[in-house]
């Protein structure tokens, strides 16, 4: 294999972990079935629940994008 390929693929690949790790982390936390967001400030815990009304469908069209970013980067890698 090229090193040229090769360095390509180690890039594409490193990209779609980081992608799929996030899109797990985004199932697991919730936040897709209408969940809050939790922040941390000067060592205090404070729970934010997302009204839907302000963020309408922000989480939906962020998981198509991220999912679509996924299939076109594991296609890319398929093609090499």
């Amino acid at each position: 294999m090229d090193i040229v390929l090769y360095n390509k693929a180690k890039d594409i690949q490193s990209k779609l972990e980081y992608y799929r790790k996030h899109k797990q982390e985004l199932i697991e936390c919730g936040i897709l079935n209408g969940g809050s967001v939790y922040y941390s400030y000067n060592s205090h815990r404070n729970d934010v629940k997302l009204d839907q009304t302000i963020y309408g469908e922000f989480l939906k069209d962020y998981c198509y994008d991220l999912e679509t970013k996924i299939q076109e980067l594991e296609k890319a890698f398929n093609e090499l």
